[in-house]
C-alpha cells in the first residue's frame, strides 16, 4: 500500500482547507493508507490534531527560528496569524528554512510514494523544486490564486515550479480555467474534483424541523470579505416578528473587525447568537435544527459548507459565486433549495464598492423571504432523488477521484 505525504502551510483546522485536509487523511485512513502530515501550528498549544496512526510533523511558529504566528493563506484567518504580504525578506527565509528541514526530515523517514499538497502556493511549489521525483498531488482552494494578486513578487517562483506537478486538483471548472490562464498549467494536469462532506456527521432528522421559530445559520470566518456586516444589514430588513426568528453566526474571527461585527449583532434589531467557533459534530447538530443557511461571501473556491447545509436539510441563500451553480447540477437548482444572489461590484479580490452594498443587500434579504416562504408553505420536504445527489458529493466520492491519479 502507498505511502501518503499530506502537506499544509498552515493551521490543519479551522479552514476550510483544513477540513479538506482533514476529510481525505479520514478517508486515506479507511482505505488503510500508511499517511503523515506538515503542517504549520503555534508551539504554545497542545499537539493533538491526528490519531496516533498519522505521524505528524509540524512546523513551529512563534519560536526562536521562526518568531512570529502561522502564516494564513487570507489576510484575516479564524486564529492569530501572519499575511504573506507582511512578510520580509528575513521572515520569508526563516519561512522557507523551517519548512525546508521539516520536508527533508519527512520524506528521509517517512518515505512517501505521494505528495498530496494544498494551495498552490509558496510551499508547493517547493515541494515539487525538492522533491521532483516524487509523484505529487496540489489542490487549489482559491485563496492561492487571491495570493498571487496580493503578493505578485513571488508569482514567479511559483508558476514556475507549480508547473512540474504532477496533477493539479480544481474545486470547479472556473477555477480550473483560471489554473491555466495564471499558472501557465497544461490543462490535461487538472482535474476537477470539487469538495465534499462527511454523511455520518451531516444528515438530516426524520422528523420535521419545527417551524415556529425559524432558525437562520452562518459558519466561516467571521470578517468582512465573508460579507457579514451586509447579512446582519439584511437580516434586519425583513419584516417579521422579532421572536419568531434568530441567527446564528458560527465561527471566529480577529481584529477590528470582528470586533466591529460583535457590535452589529449587539445591536440587531432581530435576534443574533455569536456561538464562536465550535466542533463539526455540534455544529452539525444546529444544522439539522436550523431551516436556512445563509452564505454572503464575497470571495470562495468552492464552499464545503453548502454541501454540508444541504445535506442537512436546510434551504440555502448565496451569493452567486463562481462554479457553484454548475456543482449543484440542473435538480438541486430546479428544486429551489438554493436562492442564488448576484455579487455587488468589486474593487479587489474581495472588496466591494460601498455604494453597490445597499442594492446586494436589498436582494439578499429579498432572498431570504423567498426561502421563508417556501418553509411557511411546506414546499420543502424529504425528496429522495435529492438525498441522492447529495450523497454523491460525500468526501469518498473526492477521495475516489484523488486516488484514480495515484498511478497516473
Amino acid at each position: 500500500m502507498k505511502k501518503i505525504l499530506h502537506i499544509i502551510a498552515q493551521r490543519p483546522e479551522k479552514t476550510g482547507s483544513g477540513t479538506y485536509l482533514q476529510a481525505l487523511i479520514e478517508q486515506g485512513e479507511k482505505k488503510n493508507y500508511s499517511q503523515a502530515v506538515i503542517a504549520g501550528i503555534p508551539a504554545n498549544e497542545p499537539n493533538e490534531y491526528f490519531k496516533t496512526n498519522v505521524k505528524f510533523y509540524p512546523v513551529l511558529f512563534e519560536t526562536e527560528n521562526l518568531p512570529f504566528p502561522v502564516v494564513g493563506m487570507t489576510d484575516i484567518m479564524p486564529y492569530k496569524s501572519t499575511m504573506y504580504k507582511n512578510l520580509n525578506d528575513d521572515m520569508i527565509n526563516k519561512w522557507k528554512n523551517s519548512f525546508s528541514k521539516v520536508l527533508t526530515k519527512s520524506v528521509i523517514e517517512f518515505k512517501p510514494d505521494i505528495i498530496i499538497t494544498h494551495h498552490l502556493w509558496i510551499l508547493s511549489a517547493m515541494v515539487k523544486e525538492m522533491f521532483p521525483l516524487i509523484k505529487t498531488i496540489a489542490i487549489c482552494h482559491g485563496t492561492d490564486l487571491r495570493q498571487m494578486d496580493l503578493v505578485p513578487n513571488f508569482n514567479n517562483y511559483v508558476s514556475k515550479h507549480c508547473r512540474n506537478i504532477d496533477n493539479i486538483l480544481a474545486l470547479h471548472e472556473n477555477q480550473k480555467n483560471e489554473i491555466i490562464k495564471r499558472y501557465q498549467i497544461d490543462k490535461n494536469k487538472i482535474t476537477v474534483v470539487g469538495v465534499g462532506f462527511n454523511p455520518n456527521i451531516f444528515y438530516t432528522n426524520d422528523t420535521e424541523k419545527n417551524i415556529d421559530k425559524i432558525k437562520l445559520i452562518y459558519a466561516g470566518k467571521l470578517n468582512f470579505a465573508k460579507g457579514i456586516p451586509s447579512l446582519i444589514k439584511s437580516y434586519n430588513k425583513l419584516d417579521i416578528d422579532k421572536n419568531s426568528i434568530e441567527l446564528i453566526l458560527a465561527g471566529s474571527g480577529t481584529g477590528s473587525q470582528f470586533k466591529a461585527i460583535e457590535k452589529m449583532a449587539e445591536e440587531s434589531r432581530l435576534k443574533i447568537i455569536l456561538k464562536g467557533s465550535i466542533p463539526q459534530n455540534e455544529l452539525s447538530k444546529l444544522f439539522r435544527e436550523s431551516h436556512i443557511f445563509v452564505f454572503p461571501s464575497f470571495f470562495e473556491g468552492l464552499p464545503l459548507v453548502l454541501t454540508e447545509a444541504l445535506a442537512s436539510g436546510m434551504l440555502i441563500v448565496t451569493t452567486d459565486l463562481p462554479g457553484v451553480k454548475d456543482f449543484f447540477g440542473d435538480y438541486i437548482n430546479k428544486k429551489g433549495l438554493i436562492e442564488y444572489v448576484k455579487m455587488p461590484s468589486l474593487k479587489s479580490l474581495d472588496e466591494p464598492f460601498e455604494e453597490d452594498l445597499p442594492n446586494f443587500e436589498k436582494e439578499f434579504s429579498k432572498a431570504i423571504e423567498n426561502q421563508l416562504k417556501k418553509i411557511k408553505n411546506e414546499y420543502y420536504k424529504k425528496d429522495l432523488k435529492v438525498k441522492k445527489v447529495i450523497d454523491t458529493m460525500s468526501w469518498e466520492g473526492v477521495f475516489n477521484k484523488i486516488e484514480n491519479l495515484f498511478n497516473s
